[in-house]
């Protein structure tokens, strides 16, 4: 048994040559797309790679009518298997080409670096609508991300325009939290409930009943401790969001983003807030990350200042912010 090995850039061209070379009688054993190595800054190429087997020898084409033969049928479904499997080939290389631009981002050219980020931003979801009274959002997120702060900048933004806020805020241990979403929400005469327990929450909202936007700000929890992450999942039960928003500073990196995305993903959220994007360093890198999570992107927290609202987020405004990182 003769085996021959076709590289091509595209499966369409690999065929074509196995045609070619070794007529329609070759059988196709295996097919799989890659990317070809390259020097730092200089996108990798895309090449399929097919196996096949050679025909023994020529076979006359028996034109009389009759049953088709079974290895007739078997070449058949071989070629049909191994086009399959270089359709699920080609898109493992999409998500290949996505890593890459993340990894290689800092080693392109600058230009060329921004034109291509700018190109991925434009194709990201990006949704600041919260939804219609009366409307429950949640904020989650690991610990030191700014969710007190960005919960306390979207009530602000709400008041302003004028909307009725209520406040509900689960973090009670980290020190000093129950005095800072207090001094937040008195500065603007927001009602606010502390829960302990999420057996607390139906009560804190029976209080707040008539608010237009109820806002819910969460402790930041060790996902990976089952007890956290089963109280967290009781807990956003308990308010039945409308929304719930992840929030990331724009500092974070990208494996760090991955991971967080991965870990939170149990509690199902379906917006991504970007807190701290003054201090941004290398937003390009998370580009392809966000991507591939499928959350929208709800709104951008531009700097530290409390009484300065998120802005929406929109693919204009990322834009600008990458030429500026």
């Amino acid at each position: 048994m003769a085996l021959r090995k076709f590289i091509a850039g595209t499966i369409e061209e690999a065929f074509a040559r196995i045609e070619r070379e070794l007529g329609g009688d070759a059988i196709i054993l295996d097919t799989r797309t890659f990317l070809t190595e390259c020097e730092p800054g200089v996108a990798p190429a895309e090449q399929v790679e097919v196996w096949v087997q050679e025909p023994d020898t020529p076979t006359a084409r028996d034109d009389a009518p009759g049953a088709v033969a079974p290895d007739i049928v078997s070449d058949d479904l071989s070629r049909l298997h191994a086009r399959v499997q270089a359709v699920h080939a080609q898109l493992d290389t999409l998500a290949q080409r996505l890593d890459w631009l993340g990894a290689e981002s800092s080693a392109l050219s600058g230009d060329f670096a921004m034109s291509v980020a700018e190109g991925l931003a434009r194709n990201l979801t990006f949704s600041s609508v919260l939804p219609d009274a009366p409307a429950r959002v949640a904020l989650i997120g690991p610990s030191g991300v700014g969710k007190t702060t960005c919960l306390a900048r979207l009530a602000y933004r709400a008041l302003r325009e004028g909307g009725t806020i209520g406040v509900i805020s689960a973090d009670t241990v980290r020190i000093g939290a129950r005095e800072q979403i207090a001094t937040l929400c008195e500065h603007g005469n927001i009602p606010l409930e502390i829960v302990y327990h999420p057996a607390d929450v139906d009560g804190a909202l029976r209080r707040l009943d008539g608010s237009a936007l109820t806002l819910l700000d969460t402790p930041g929890i060790n996902p990976r401790q089952p007890e956290d992450g089963a109280w967290l999942v009781e807990l956003l039960a308990a308010f039945d969001p409308a929304q719930v928003h992840l929030v990331q500073p724009a500092s974070v990196s990208a494996p760090a983003l991955r991971d967080t995305l991965q870990t939170y993903a149990r509690f199902t959220p379906d917006h991504l807030l970007i807190s701290k994007m003054d201090e941004a360093a290398y937003l390009v890198d998370l580009l392809p990350v966000i991507a591939r999570s499928g959350l929208a992107l709800s709104y951008f927290g531009m700097s530290s200042a409390v009484a300065e609202a998120p802005v929406p987020a929109a693919s204009e405004r990322l834009a600008q912010a990458l030429r500026l990182t």
